[in-house]
Formats: structure tokens, sequence, C-alpha cells
């Protein structure tokens, strides 16, 4: 009989039948990334249809500056889980209770830094951008009170963090619904009944970051056992927070380096005039629904893979990351045809704009038919991760995502000056990573290095 854990709602994903409790652990972490994302189109909706075309692409053309701001931040996240879950799996409960509180430590001195350098940093990022002169200040404002909140990120990250590491997917979902309602409801309190613009969205998104923050803290604080977290007890464990860096630290500069990078593909973007960047913009708030549901896959294969290392259960880690690949590379194709066949309308659920329209279109039929090797790359990178390997996956994704992008890009705008030609810079750098992730894989797997460490 399966063995149940002390920790109330958790998957103990070192027992069981494989696949079950994958789905059980991943559904929960997509559905939550929809959510999340669904309360974010929603800033951009409401504002494409109640402010106008310039608001839209003030919110919209932002987001990947405040995802190379916050992406270092999220990969240490990662590291966390999976040093917690490598606890989780070997019931080393001290260890466990040590790693909470170092990773929180990290999570608020972190938050305090992003913070900083976010608001200093917007305008000059803005300005390297070429953001279209009617767009600039209202992209400043934005910037300016979303990275006010970054305290509230950085805190509900980490706790959703821990929660997932122990097996708990389901509270954080829980958090980002009710989270969802308030943002929500705060968009028409602010932008359509206040008429705030896109101040209004910034002040909805933030309020409803702190919500779920404050939620899942608090579910901490009175959870008992090893995830049990007390602000009494924050620490900094040099070992552990050797650890959490080794896998989170290339894995956030992953993250930071080709979300800063992609700035410069908007530059080129940005070139076409603010319809362009608004069809831009919403392609990417729309496409964000399929890559979160890929990385949360991935997230899950290293959350089992690392779990299941601390239980010694090489096994389970060969059905898991089986089944993760299916999984995976077949809800990225249904996803994508979805996406493909209903573009036109999904576009005009934030505006109407004929200029936006035909971008916007142009960037779904451009990219999505080459995202499946997304769900490759992402799925074998996140195993590779659980065994603790995080400099390899990351280092290949800077390569191909930045480096070679950016050469591809460059070299042959001269030739091929065009929305649609900087659009396919992303298939390009996709399907490069995935054979690169999908080679090292089998290069760690023959050398032996991809085994339960002794």
């Amino acid at each position: 009989m399966e063995k149940k854990r002390t920790f109330g709602k958790n998957v103990d994903m070192t027992n069981g039948v494989v696949w079950q409790k994958l789905l059980l652990f991943a559904l929960p972490l997509i559905l939550g990334d929809f959510l999340q994302q669904l309360y974010s189109t929603v800033d951009s909706i409401i504002v494409g249809n109640c402010v106008g075309k310039t608001a839209l692409a003030a919110v919209t053309s932002t987001e990947t500056l405040i995802n190379s701001i916050i992406g270092l931040f999220s990969g240490i996240s990662l590291g966390g889980t999976i040093v917690i879950a490598r606890y989780f799996g070997a019931k080393e409960d001290e260890k466990v209770s040590r790693s909470v509180h170092t990773t929180m430590s990290i999570a608020l001195l972190m938050g305090l830094m992003m913070m900083a350098i976010g608001i200093s940093l917007s305008p000059t990022l803005l300005r390297i951008l070429k953001t279209p002169d009617d767009v600039f200040d209202e992209a400043g404002q934005y910037l300016t009170i979303y990275f006010s909140g970054m305290i509230g990120l950085v805190v509900y990250n980490m706790s959703g963090g821990i929660l997932r590491a122990a097996g708990d997917s389901v509270r954080p979902l829980i958090a980002l619904a009710i989270t969802s309602v308030v943002n929500i409801i705060l968009d028409l309190v602010f932008v359509v009944g206040f008429r705030m613009g896109v101040a209004g969205a910034a002040y909805a998104t933030i309020i409803a970051i702190y919500v779920s923050a404050v939620y899942l803290l608090v579910i901490l604080v009175k959870t008992k056992g090893s995830c049990h977290f007390s602000f009494r007890k924050l620490c900094y464990d040099r070992k552990i927070a050797r650890m959490v860096y080794s896998i989170g630290v290339p894995n956030g500069i992953q993250k930071s380096v080709v979300a800063f990078a992609n700035l410069f593909v908007i530059s080129h973007i940005n070139l076409f005039g603010s319809g362009a960047s608004a069809g831009w913009g919403v392609f990417r708030k729309v496409d964000t629904v399929v890559m979160n549901i890929i990385g949360n896959i991935g997230q899950a294969a290293s959350t089992f893979v690392s779990q299941n290392i601390g239980a010694r259960r090489p096994e389970r880690i060969k059905k898991g990351t089986g089944f993760s690949l299916i999984f995976c590379f077949v809800t990225c194709i249904i996803m994508n045809a979805l996406l493909l066949v209903f573009r036109e309308p999904i576009i005009m659920l934030f505006t109407d704009d004929p200029d936006v329209l035909y971008y916007g279109s142009l960037a779904f039929t451009t990219a999505l038919f080459f995202q499946p090797a997304n769900a490759i790359a992402h799925t074998i990178a996140g195993v590779i991760r659980g065994y603790g390997d995080g400099r390899g996956p990351s280092y290949i994704t800077i390569l191909c995502m930045v480096v070679l992008r950016q050469i591809y890009l460059n070299a042959l705008w001269g030739h091929f000056e065009s929305f649609t030609f900087a659009v396919s810079c992303y298939p390009f750098a996709w399907l490069l990573n995935c054979l690169f992730v999908v080679l090292y894989y089998f290069y760690r797997k023959k050398k032996g290095y991809l085994e339960i460490p002794s």
C-alpha cells in the first residue's frame, strides 16, 4: 500500500501509478498558469477595448521587459523547488525545513533587488527598445507601478515553489483562482469605472499578486511538519544555498538573458509601428498560454525526477520521462492547432484595429507550426535539471535563443527586412534548441552522468 506523507494535500510521486501521479501534479500547474495568463490577458483586453491601441501596445510590449527582470529569480525559485523535492523524497525532514527557510530568505532579498533594478532601469530599457513615442509614457507608467509589486511576486513564487516541491500543486492553483477574480474585478473598477488607463491595469495586477502571496504565506505558516514556515526561523544555510544556486542560477540567467534578448527582437518589430507592436504583443499573450503549459510539464518532470532520486527509484524516472514527453508533445500540437484555426477571433477579443489584426495573424502563422520542438526541449531539460544538472540545458538555451538567434536576425536583416522575418527567428532558435538539448541528454546518459548519486 502506498505510504502517505504528513503534508495534507501533497502528492508523493515516489509511489503509485507514474502517469497518474504526474497528471495529478502537472494539471493544477497548467491550470494555474492558465489562470495567471488569463488575468494578465484580461488587462490587455480591457485596456485595448476601453482605452485604445497605444495603451494596448504599452501593456503588451512591456511583458518581455518584465520577464527579463524577474527571470533570474524564477530560475532560482525552480532551484529551490528541486532541492526541497530531493530532501522530501528522501524523507529528510530537517533538511526540508532548512531548505524552506533558506530559499525564503533568498526570495526576500531578491525581491528588494528586483524592485530597485526594475524601477530605475525601465526608462533606459524602453529607449533601447525603440518604443514608439506614442506608447513610451504609458509603458513607463505601467512598468514603474508593476515593479513596485516585486516583493509580493517573489514571495508568491517561492511559497508556491515550496508547496510544489512537496507535491502540492493544488493550493497554488487555488491562490491563482482567487487572484484572477480579484484582478478582473479591479480591472473593471480601475480601468472602466475610474478611467485610470494603464495605471489602473498595473494597480489591479500588483494588488492581485499581493493577495496570492499572502494567501500562500499563510498556508505555509499554518502547515505542520517540515514545510512549516516561521519568520523567526529564517536562515541562510550555505550548503543548501549553493545547491539552489547551482541549479537555479544557470536557469535564471537563461530566462533573464533570453527574455532580455527578446527585447532586441521587439526593437525590430517596433520599427513597423504601434500596430505591429500591439499585434506581436497579442500573439505573445496568447502564445504564453502554450509556453506555460510546456514549461509546467517540464517543471513537473523536474520535481518527479528529483523526488524519485531522493527515494532511489530509477525505474519510475524512466517511465516518468517517457510519459512527460508524450503528454507535452501531444498537448502542444492540439493547442497550436486551435490557436491557428481561431487566431483572428482571438485577436479581435483585444481590438478590432486592422493593423493589429494583420500583424497578429502574421505572427501566429509564422511561429506556431514549429513550437512542438519547444515541447521536446523543455521536457528533456526538465528531466536533466531534476538530476541536478542546471548548467547544461541553460547554456544550450542561451546559445540557441540568444547568440545564434541574434546572429541569424542581424546577419540577414538587410536582405529580408520584414515583420515576418523578425518573427521567424523564434522558430529558428526553437528547432536548434530542441536538437542540441536532445543530443546533450543522450551524451550525458551515455557517459553515466544522469544516474542516482551515491
